[in-house]
């Protein structure tokens, strides 16, 4: 039986840079925090709208589950309508790609230092949508944040998820022109104690559409051929240091990332707490956001 290759995804190679402790615990034991999920359901949800330019099918990402009280219920409402105003807007803003594929998923061999393919290690991930655009092809990645700044832009200059995914396609025969990176920001209005969904949800509307560079950015981003090839250098450097750690049963930890975005979610494990590992975690597959690749490199 063929041993399943050792697969990196952008958001494996950053917890590893972060902290190599942390990238074993969720890659190599798939050890998982329990979160709640009304923040991640809200850029799923905006997602799911963004891929299939459906307000409905969007909504229901926000209410798979019953709310455990009146206060989760009013905050998946106020969600709901947040969600609904933001799509409106930016389908008023951005028409339909005539010619695209989205969640377009991807799975590689690694390159070697010498650009050979490694037979053990693989990268994957998946794009939000690849597009043509006047016979030229471009990645296209959208994100929520709740502020946006020039900061937030400068760091996707050597962000590496947009060189793998560029270098992805580039591989297999795309040759995306660039990244266009398009970023929603959250709502900074509040409902009213006494004010209706109805009421906030036309509140919103009049915000948005009277101030749509506050809510919509757009960046188009670039990577040279020597911007892949540092990338893959390095990746690959690391997922050796990795795997010949892994042999070892060693995972060195990065206590400086301890108190990052305020603190570390596997810190707890790391200080011992009694019983966390129960109440805090759950074991799930390390590379579930990934489905069989809809095509693949050979």
């Amino acid at each position: 039986m063929t041993k399943p290759k050792d697969i990196w995804t952008v958001s494996r190679l950053k917890t590893f840079q972060i902290c190599p402790f942390k990238e074993m615990l969720r890659y190599r034991d798939g050890i998982v925090p329990i979160r709640g999920r009304s923040a991640l359901a809200f850029g799923t949800a905006i997602h799911k709208g963004l891929e299939t330019r459906d307000i409905d099918e969007a909504l229901a990402v926000l209410i798979t589950d019953y709310p455990k009280d009146q206060e989760e219920a009013d905050a998946q409402d106020v969600a709901s309508v947040t969600v609904r105003a933001l799509l409106e807007s930016y389908f008023d803003l951005y028409p339909p790609f005539a010619e695209h594929k989205p969640e377009f998923q991807f799975e590689l061999p690694m390159l070697t230092k010498t650009g050979c393919k490694s037979t053990v290690m693989s990268i994957a991930g998946k794009l939000d949508d690849l597009v043509k655009i006047n016979g030229q092809w471009w990645i296209v990645e959208y994100k929520t944040a709740s502020r946006l700044d020039s900061s937030y832009f400068d760091r996707l200059y050597v962000d590496s998820q947009i060189t793998m995914y560029m270098s992805a396609m580039t591989r297999m025969g795309y040759d995306p022109v660039g990244v266009i990176y398009r970023v929603i920001r959250k709502p900074t209005l509040r409902r009213g104690q006494k004010e209706t969904l109805e009421e906030f949800l036309e509140r919103l509307r009049n915000d948005i559409r009277n101030r749509p560079d506050f809510y919509f950015m757009e960046r188009k981003l670039y990577r040279s051929k020597g911007d892949l090839k540092e990338f893959h250098n390095t990746l690959y450097q690391e997922a050796r240091l990795e795997k010949n750690m892994a042999k070892r049963g060693e995972a060195f930890k990065h206590t400086t990332s301890c108190s990052m975005y305020g603190a570390c979610e596997y810190l707890p494990i790391c200080m011992g707490e009694e019983g966390a590992m129960e109440a805090l975690y759950e074991h799930r597959e390390p590379h579930e956001e990934l489905q069989t690749a809809k095509e693949e490199f050979e």
